[in-house]
């Protein structure tokens, strides 16, 4: 049977009213959470109008980020006559979008990631001496987090939100993963920890009373989520899940009014034409808000807690209770570099170039039409004199006949070609300034993207000179996203695992703090850390957004040098730390594997002396000969 890829509306699994159906449930806090009840009735409603009342604000961008993914997916919809001439020939050119707004993403890009997605990505010290230890140890349990949980992915994706729709989201989830369980066994805990979870710009429901920065500042906060009805029912057999009613959504068709794809992205319809005929297919909105229990009547605590509802298919409610995080956020981060510090859904990057890109689109699209109606024969002809159906005939070698009466007259008058006037012969020079004033605009130049223009020599000074200034330009929106977004994650993430971490995990001594633990645990290479390890007060070290490559390495090498030859400057500097920067500076990664481990004692020269005439000491000549022998 044949595949229909027009799409039809999900029906329910199972054809009783949801009325009607009732299954054994027991909801938390005591509380009638049955679908059709007042108590759920009621919370269902303050979830969906919440989340609408979001929306409806939120939808008054979606028409300018439409219009950025067109132009990031270089996608410009084809009118009839192209259309037509693809058909006959699809080697011609059509209209195009100049993917330069797409170059400049990938170059801001480029920078951000560079920055951020080093490992550690997020760093931690102790509040006080007794916390060293257990900070190193958080650290490496939270870097190996987030390369099992891939979460450089999912940071990429907020930072090309950010930049595409002027904001990017995440949220950090604890997650396990289990494995199969032995002949009569529980399932084996194969993984736990912190996973990020992106939220899609177009689904996101922030309170429009506060602006993108200081969404913790908000009353709620909320995001839409596609996922099925068989991961919710398995997440729900969960211990301590907090998920219930999943077994009703058999009831229901599963699909938010809210859930729709409004965006540009799915330039090909996939989503739009397949995904509806999936009745296993469940909308979720989750809902994050700031109440007091006693208030809302579903609990006797008079104090502002943070609760989280899950509405299902804009119908059942699959959770309701507080986080209990002790972080005591909303487990959400917001990237934002361009904020302007009031607006909830500030102007991204792309959109301030988007004039730009659309003048430049035009500038070459109407060149390449013009001449592709000049290479086209365009004549002005006398039908009385030739026959008129010899001229639409296809191809080279082509014979036009004068008609009877026409013969002996000779053709000068009967056929005469149009004189063309390209009057577009300077779009393509102009296009070219325009790509400069976008350029310069974004701070994306030719430099970080590792193009050298211009026909004149430049010294090695100029041109670091001109990458350091645009490099500037850059390290000011990744300042702001390691304020905005990275330093809450790194707080949030270290929080949960303190929190929720329940079994040892082992990890690497190699590093940057390998020196204080094998002082501590001598030549092991893996330590086993448990929850206990990382009980302490910790502070986050905020990243300055600057690249590890960053700064002049010739400079630094001649201050090595200088060090290195003045005795005074070798016994207040640290030649290894020096030389360590310089090597990262000049690109080196991983600097401490060729550190030399061996114990080494610095003596004065008296005693080395003494040493060697009692013969203690010996030197590295004789010592290299009793080897040799």
């Amino acid at each position: 049977m044949p595949v229909s890829l027009l799409g039809t509306r999900p029906v329910p699994v199972n054809s009783k009213p949801l009325e009607e159906a009732s299954y054994r449930y027991k909801y938390p806090f005591g509380l009638d959470l049955k679908p059709g009840s007042d108590m759920h009735g009621r919370l269902r409603d303050a979830v969906l109008n919440r989340a609408q009342a979001s929306a409806s604000m939120m939808s008054n961008r979606h028409s300018s980020w439409q219009q950025i993914d067109k132009c990031l997916t270089s996608y410009i919809p084809l009118d009839d006559m192209e259309e037509k001439m693809q058909e006959e020939d699809d080697r011609r050119p059509v209209s195009i979008v100049v993917p330069i707004s797409q170059a400049v993403l990938e170059t801001l890009l480029t920078y951000l990631v560079t920055a951020f997605l080093d490992d550690p990505m997020f760093r931690y010290e102790g509040n006080g001496p007794e916390d060293t230890f257990g900070a190193i140890m958080l650290e490496k349990i939270v870097s190996v987090q987030t390369r099992r949980a891939k979460m450089g992915v999912q940071l990429h994706t907020m930072f090309r939100d950010s930049l595409a729709y002027g904001m990017g989201m995440v949220t950090p989830v604890w997650t396990e993963t289990l494995g199969m369980p032995s002949v009569g066994g529980a399932p084996n805990v194969l993984y736990e920890g912190n996973e990020l979870w992106n939220i899609d710009p177009y689904k996101y429901f922030p309170d429009p009373n506060v602006a993108a920065q200081d969404v913790q500042r908000g009353e709620r906060v909320g995001w839409i989520t596609k996922t099925n009805r068989m991961n919710l029912l398995s997440s729900e057999l969960a211990q301590d899940s907090g998920m219930f009613n999943c077994k009703y959504l058999a009831h229901i068709t599963g699909e938010s009014i809210l859930g729709r794809d409004k965006s540009g992205r799915d330039r090909d319809s996939v989503v739009s034409g397949y995904n509806q005929d999936n009745e296993n297919l469940c909308d979720v909105i989750y809902m994050y808000i700031n109440l007091v229990p006693s208030e809302w009547g579903i609990g006797k605590v008079d104090r502002p807690e943070k609760w989280m509802f899950g509405l299902a298919g804009d119908q059942v409610l699959i959770s309701a209770g507080p986080i209990n995080l002790k972080h005591n956020r909303f487990p959400l981060a917001v990237c934002s570099p361009d904020f302007d510090g009031y607006s909830v859904a500030p102007l991204a990057k792309m959109e301030t170039l988007y004039g730009l890109q659309t003048l430049i689109n035009f500038m070459y699209n109407s060149h390449v039409k013009n001449v592709r109606k000049s290479i086209n024969d365009m004549l002005v002809v006398d039908p009385m004199l030739i026959n008129t159906n010899d001229l639409f005939k296809q191809g080279p070698g082509k014979l036009i006949r004068l008609r009877r009466s026409a013969w002996g007259r000779g053709v000068e008058n009967a056929v005469k070609q149009l004189n063309i006037q390209d009057v577009t012969r300077g779009h393509i020079p102009d296009a070219a300034n325009l790509i400069g004033i976008v350029e310069s605009t974004s701070g994306a130049t030719d430099s970080l993207k590792g193009i050298i223009q211009g026909g004149e020599r430049r010294s090695a000074t100029e041109f670091e000179g001109t990458r350091q200034g645009a490099l500037s330009r850059l390290e000011r929106a990744a300042r702001l996203s390691s304020l905005q977004a990275m330093v809450d994650l790194a707080y949030m993430i270290a929080s949960q695992t303190q929190q929720m971490m329940s079994k040892e995990e082992y990890v690497k001594i190699a590093g940057e703090s390998e020196d204080e633990l094998r002082a501590i645990f001598g030549d092991d290479e893996r330590l086993l850390v448990g929850p206990e390890d990382i009980d302490i007060a910790y502070d986050v070290v905020i990243p300055d957004g600057t690249l590890p490559t960053a700064g002049n390495p010739a400079m630094w090498l001649q201050m090595i040098q200088i060090v290195g030859s003045n005795e005074l400057l070798m016994q207040n500097f640290d030649m290894v730390k020096m030389f360590q920067h310089w090597a990262r500076m000049a690109g080196a990664k991983n600097v401490s594997s060729f550190v030399n481990r061996a114990n080494v004692n610095v003596v004065p020269d008296e005693e080395v002396l003494r040493g060697a005439e009692a013969g203690n000491l010996i030197s590295m000549e004789e010592a290299s000969g009793q080897r040799v022998a």
